[in-house]
């Protein structure tokens, strides 16, 4: 089996509009449908596949070829190095590099794409010089000859260990923070890194055996070659007779070395080159290679610079003059020598490539039959003097996937109904813009709460204005968030309490309106009445809340005005992706695709045998991507394996079933999917597969998860011989006892999803699985204690969940309004509390009372009380908001439960199309249950991981 190109660029594109869809949303609907419109537009997040057939290099001179024309020296013949064959012709680019560094005496920069053999070009030319001095008697001497300055604890050795292993009069020796001082230990270290790699003497292994005969290729980084020039008893390296020899600086992978770490860089060679010619200038050979450096000939002169600035020696690029030119670039063959092109060749030739592929013959194959064709007999020889691989010509499938950079927003509806555009909507861009293509006003940078949609302009107030931001003012202290919306309610308590802080700095907050020119932006606060600008009388203004910060809010927005959310990271987000998820959500559909091994050993491990190789030029953002998207994907393997377990239908259950009963059967299922390791006992593999349904209970992700997404519904059992409370049943409220329990649900249902629950036995709260939060909750009637993790079932001075739906429900069903409306909610609230914790209540189980040491009585839900209903069973009825988009088992007189919403409920059905749009729901339903295990392969990671990498389990990432 192989993956279909075009199959593959269709479900990436779907499955990475579907994931911007669902984590970036607005409430109003307006809004929504525009921002739909616009990622859905032809080609804007993703383009191709497109086709590269890439000609190969040029081909240049063999070694024996250089040897004849007396550039190399004939010493490379007995080094019998199957990495380097003496026949096999070089790519041209590497003979030139070569013959201006051995022949020309010039520092040079190799910048050639990856795969092209820029090891060979700076080590073939070391070489030279060490068979040159073999040759004079001077090799013996010991003394650094080349040092290989690597970004990363780089596995070069294992390239020289190939390439030396039959010339012992050479020797190499990597220094780095994990090379060990003593012999014995670095021996053994060897040995258990590789166990099957021969030992070779001319390899130095050990601290010791490198100060005592300092190798002639000496591979470090910089990090260490700072330290071992700060050290003075460490000398050997640089001074007296051993610190004679230098000859040559290699600098790989040159590019990362911009901004003050260039800076760093160019002033740790200085201080080398100090220590090792002194008054010499001009004797080393600098090289440096990168794959990144420049976008072509043009950027040649800036380039040779570059170098110069970093090594402080002389490169140059002139343009007329072959032999002064430092950088060297790869060259491929030409159209016309590759012979005849696509559709060029005779139909025997497309007929017998048709049989060739239907019979899924090898790629080789393909190669001969179109080298048989049309390719010159002289092409043809050269590249059976090669690789196997040589025989094809080079191709390769290119996919462009787009990140956001903003979304922006014209707010000029009044123009826009006057010129009959589209019936006087806003018009929202994801192309950063000063000004609206269509009516010439000012456009503004738009965010979002991700938990309700509420949209806000951000930017910065200059001259009583407002401008848009720039990418970088992304954690500014100095951007401002205006709401757009009319009304904006009192902060939630709940919020307060589960993050930490006390009721009382919550009056630090609040929003306070404004007016603001839709034409150019300017700012009036609301009771001013107008705006003061130049805009042409007439230009309408829009009313819009500036929310108020405390003081210590330094960054990022934290909290929701409209729906109370928070988050200490921040909790409203400009339009612009992040590096890592969407690579993560790039790289778990190429995952998916990706084949199983057919047989063989791989089979039984975690992924089958799927390998995916992921690219990153930052170490940093390559460290952080491994966990992070390890860590994604087994969040959404786990939510796939719980749903599959809550929708068996054994024994007639119809999915309704109890946390403790859904852990065997999870456990079941994740041992089908090979999710763990040979090591994980059944008791391990029980416990850790218990606190995966106990995150789900309590809400974590709620919107991305299992039940905000409409898959599952938590219902709590219902209390035997239950009587609703009178004062629900009348005026007022006038609810039936079928609503007064759904009433009951609902409010109880707040409390769970803030964790005020028990925990089964082996599950910690205060497990980082749990985080944010990560610790114990509990309830008590009032006078919530944020410290101590206690929610007040009635708000002490503002407003909380409870009462906000209370007091929304009021106005809906009985159109109460204002203070008569707060008082009747409190009261209610209160009364309902009492009723459930009365001595002898029938929901005593549900909320149990416990006595806690310094804080009195308090309570927790039961989650043994609770069950889960698959929500696809079609009982309970699903729900959901017209606004927030939030989804309820429950409806009553339509009121949304969620915090601040004037929304509506509204039934739907679990095979409704919008579920279609949502890409987590989506993968929850159909997800190929196969675990992905991610490793980091970087300086980062120890030499014994990086080892392990080499021949790296089927089935990692």
């Amino acid at each position: 089996m192989r993956l279909h190109p075009l199959e593959v660029a269709d479900r990436i594109r779907d499955d990475y509009t579907r994931y911007l869809q669902t984590i970036y949303f607005f409430r109003g609907p307006s809004l929504r449908r525009e921002f739909r419109e616009a990622l859905s537009a032809p080609d804007f997040l993703a383009r191709g596949p497109i086709l590269e057939a890439a000609a190969p290099f040029r081909l240049g001179r063999s070694i024996e070829e250089m040897i004849r024309d007396g550039v190399l020296h004939p010493g490379f013949r007995t080094l019998r190095s199957d990495p380097l064959p003496l026949h096999r012709p070089l790519y041209l680019h590497q003979d030139r590099a070569i013959e201006k560094v051995v022949v020309g005496g010039r520092n040079i920069v190799v910048a050639t794409g990856t795969g092209s053999g820029k090891t060979e070009a700076f080590l073939i030319p070391i070489l030279d010089h060490l068979l040159r001095e073999q040759e004079a008697g001077t090799l013996e001497r010991p003394g650094v000859r080349a040092l290989l300055l690597y970004p990363m604890n780089a596995l070069a050795n294992d390239q020289l260990r190939r390439v030396l292993g039959s010339f012992p009069a050479i020797t190499f020796g990597r220094y780095t923070g994990e090379t060990e001082e003593e012999d014995g230990k670095a021996e053994a270290r060897f040995r258990d890194q590789f166990p099957d790699e021969p030992r070779i003497p001319n390899e130095l292994l050990s601290r010791h055996q490198m100060r005592a005969c300092p190798p002639h290729i000496f591979l470090t980084n910089y990090a260490m070659l700072e330290y071992l020039l700060l050290r003075p008893q460490i000398c050997e390296f640089f001074d007296g007779e051993s610190g004679q020899h230098w000859q040559f600086i290699v600098l790989d992978e040159a590019h990362i070395y911009s901004g003050a770490e260039g800076i760093e860089i160019a002033m740790l060679l200085r201080r080398l080159k100090d220590r090792i010619v002194r008054s010499e200038p001009g004797r080393l050979r600098c090289i440096a290679t990168s794959a990144t450096l420049g976008r072509g000939r043009e950027d040649f002169p800036a380039i040779a610079h570059f170098a110069a600035e970093i090594f402080g020696e002389r490169f140059e690029w002139a343009d007329d003059d072959p032999a002064r030119q430092d950088v060297v670039e790869a060259e491929r063959e030409t159209a016309t020598t590759l012979g005849v092109r696509w559709g060029e060749g005779s139909p025997s030739l497309y007929m017998a490539l048709t049989d060739a592929l239907d019979r899924n013959d090898p790629p080789e194959t393909l190669g001969r039959l179109a080298l048989e064709e049309g390719v010159p007999q002289d092409v043809v020889e050269r590249a059976r003097t090669g690789p196997e691989e040589a025989l094809l010509l080079p191709t390769r499938y290119h996919l462009f996937a787009r990140a956001l950079q903003g979304a922006f927003v014209c707010l000029n509806e009044a123009a826009h109904r006057e010129g009959g555009i589209a019936a006087g909507k806003p018009f929202l861009f994801l192309n950063r813009q000063e000004s609206c293509p269509h009516c010439g006003a000012r456009v503004f940078e738009l965010a979002a709460c991700p938990r309700c949609g509420t949209a806000c302009l951000i930017g910065r107030e200059s001259g009583g204005h407002l401008h848009q931001p720039t990418t970088q003012d992304e954690m500014s202290p100095w951007l401002s968030y205006f709401i757009l919306t009319e009304g904006v309610p009192p902060p939630d308590e709940d919020e307060a309490v589960a993050s930490g802080q006390s009721p009382e700095a919550l009056e630090e907050e609040g929003a306070e309106p404004y007016r603001l020119c839709v034409g150019c932006g300017a700012l009036a606060p609301a009771e001013q009445g107008a705006t003061v600008c130049r805009c042409p009388p007439g230009t309408p203004s829009v009313r819009i809340h500036r929310v108020r910060r405390r003081w210590s809010d330094t960054q990022a927005l934290t909290f929701c005005l409209a729906c109370g959310a928070r988050n200490p990271s921040g909790v409203v987000y400009r339009f612009l992706t992040s590096r890592d998820a969407p690579v993560s959500v790039l790289a778990t559909t190429l995952y998916q695709l990706l084949p199983p091994e057919a047989e063989g050993p791989a089979r039984d491990l975690p992924g089958a045998g799927r390998k995916l190789l992921t690219f990153s030029d930052n170490r940093q953002d390559a460290a952080f991507f491994a966990p992070y998207v390890e860590r994604t994907s087994s969040r959404v393997l786990r939510r796939r394996l719980i749903l599959k377990a809550v929708l068996e239908d054994e024994g007639g259950r119809s999915g309704r079933l109890r946390l403790h009963d859904l852990v065997d059967r999870v456990l079941r299922h994740a041992e089908e999917a090979n999710f763990f390791t040979l090591e994980q006992g059944y008791d391990e593999r029980r416990r850790t597969v218990r606190s995966w349904p106990t995150q789900e209970l309590i809400a974590l992700d709620y919107r991305v998860g299992l039940e905000g997404l409409g898959l599952v519904a938590f219902c709590p059992v219902r209390a035997p011989n239950w009587s609703p409370p009178p004062q629900l049943l009348r005026r007022p409220w006038n609810l039936s006892p079928e609503e007064a329990g759904g009433l009951v649900w609902l409010l109880l249902d707040t409390l769970r999803r803030q964790g005020v629950t028990t925990y089964p036995e082996g599950v910690d709260p205060r497990d980082p699985a749990f985080a944010p939060r990560a610790k114990e909750f509990f309830v008590r009637e009032k006078e919530g204690d944020a410290r101590a993790g206690i929610f007040g079932w009635l708000p002490s001075r503002g407003s909380n969940r409870r009462l906000d739906f209370l007091a929304r429900l009021l106005e809906q069903s009985a159109g109460l309004e204002g203070e008569e409306r707060s008082r009747v909610a409190r009261k209610t609230l209160q009364g309902i509390w009492r009723h459930l914790t009365a001595s002898g209540s029938p929901w005593q189980s549900h909320l149990p009372a416990e006595n806690r040491p310094r804080v009195g009585v308090v309570y927790r839900l039961n989650y043994r009380l609770w069950e889960w209903v698959a929500a696809a069973d079609g009982a309970p009825a699903l729900y959901r908001c017209n606004r927030c988009r939030a989804v309820s088992p429950v409806s009553l007189r339509g009121v949304c439960p969620s915090y601040g919403c004037d929304g509506m409920l509204e039934p739907v059905a679990p095979d409704d199309p919008v579920w279609r749009e949502n890409h987590y729901r989506h993968l929850y339903l159909h997800l190929l249950p196969a675990p992905l295990r991610a490793e980091e392969h970087t300086a980062q990671c120890g030499l014994k991981r990086r080892a392990r990498f080499r021949t790296a389990l089927p089935g990692e990432k």
